[in-house]
C-alpha cells in the first residue's frame, strides 16, 4: 500500500503541474500566477474521497487502494500550508526553466524617454482600482499622464480601458521599474499593502524608489503605526493608513447619525459612489 500512497501523492503534484498550469497559462493568466495557482491546487480534494468511497462501494477499487487514497489526501493536506506559503519561492526557482520550454512571461515594454510619466502607480488592487476611477472623474487630465506597472496581464485591458498606460513588470524588480519609466515619474503611488506584496515590502520598495528617483513625491501605505515610521524613514513623502481613513469616515457617519442627520452622510456617499451599476472600476 505504501507504493500506492506514494504514487497517488506524486500523481497529484504532477497533475497540477501538467494540467492546471498549462490550462491557466493558455487561458491568459501570466506565468507567475498560473504556477502559483497550480501549486496551491495540488491537494487531493474532499470530492476525491467521495469518488473513492463510491468506487469501493461498487467494487471498482480495492480496500487497499481506497486506504491509500485517504492517506495520500492526508499527506497532501499537511503539505498544503508550506506549499501555499512557498508557492512564490518555487516559481522563482522554476521561472528560468518555464521560459526555456516556452511558457514565457509577457515582454516588458520600455518607456520612451519622450513619453511623459507624471504619475506612476505600482501594482493594482482594490485601493488603486477605486483611486483610478476617482481620478478619472475628478482630474481626467492626469489620466493620460499616468502609468501603471503590474504583472497581472489578465486585467491589463481593463486598465487601458480607463485611459491609463499599463506596463507589464514586477514591482519588486528595480530594472522593471526603470523600463516602465518610474525613475522619471513626478509622483509615485504604492497602494499594495505588505500582506499582499511578494518578494519585497513597502519599506524596501520605497528605498529603491528613492534611490532611483530622488526628486519624486513618493506616496506609500502602512498597515501598522511602526510601518508608518519605517516608511517615512525610508524616504516616503506621504504615508497613508487605510484603516485611519476609514475611521475618519465612520466617526463622521456616527456623529451625523447622533445628530439625526444620517441622510447627509448617505447623500455624500451617493454623490461619491453614484449608481454602482454605472461605476466603472478595474476590480469590482
Amino acid at each position: 500500500m505504501t507504493l500506492d500512497v506514494d504514487w497517488i501523492t506524486v500523481s497529484s503534484y504532477v497533475a497540477s503541474a501538467l494540467v492546471f498550469f498549462p490550462l491557466l497559462y493558455l487561458a491568459g493568466v501570466d506565468q507567475r500566477n498560473a504556477q502559483v495557482l497550480s501549486i496551491r491546487l495540488s491537494q487531493i480534494s474532499e470530492f476525491g474521497l467521495v469518488i473513492s468511497y463510491l468506487g469501493l462501494s461498487f467494487g471498482h477499487i480495492s480496500h487497499d487502494l481506497s486506504s491509500a487514497i485517504i492517506l495520500a489526501f492526508v499527506f497532501t493536506a499537511i503539505m498544503t500550508t508550506p506549499l501555499f506559503e512557498g508557492a512564490y519561492r518555487i516559481h522563482e526557482i522554476m521561472q528560468g526553466f518555464l521560459n526555456r520550454i516556452g511558457f514565457k512571461e509577457p515582454e516588458e515594454t520600455i518607456e520612451e524617454e519622450s513619453d511623459e510619466v507624471e504619475l506612476a502607480i505600482l501594482g493594482i488592487h482594490r485601493d488603486a482600482s477605486s483611486f483610478i476611477t476617482e481620478l478619472a472623474k475628478t482630474h481626467p487630465h492626469l489620466i493620460a499622464k499616468t502609468t501603471v506597472v503590474d504583472f497581472n496581464v489578465a486585467i491589463h485591458d481593463r486598465i487601458r480601458g480607463m485611459g491609463v498606460k499599463v506596463k507589464y513588470g514586477d514591482i519588486s524588480n528595480e530594472e522593471s521599474l526603470i523600463h516602465a519609466g518610474v525613475n522619471r515619474a513626478k509622483i509615485i503611488v504604492c497602494t499594495i499593502s505588505d500582506d499582499l506584496l511578494r518578494g519585497i515590502n513597502n519599506r524596501d520598495l520605497v528605498r529603491v524608489l528613492r534611490h532611483m528617483n530622488p526628486e519624486a513625491t513618493i506616496i506609500s501605505n502602512a498597515i501598522q503605526m511602526q510601518g508608518w515610521r519605517d516608511l517615512k524613514a525610508a524616504g516616503a513623502d506621504i504615508v497613508y493608513m487605510s484603516r485611519l481613513e476609514v475611521a475618519k469616515s465612520l466617526v463622521r457617519a456616527v456623529v451625523l447619525a447622533d445628530q439625526d442627520r444620517a441622510e447627509e452622510f448617505v447623500d455624500e456617499q451617493y454623490a461619491t459612489v453614484s449608481d454602482a451599476r454605472l461605476r466603472r472600476e478595474i476590480m469590482d
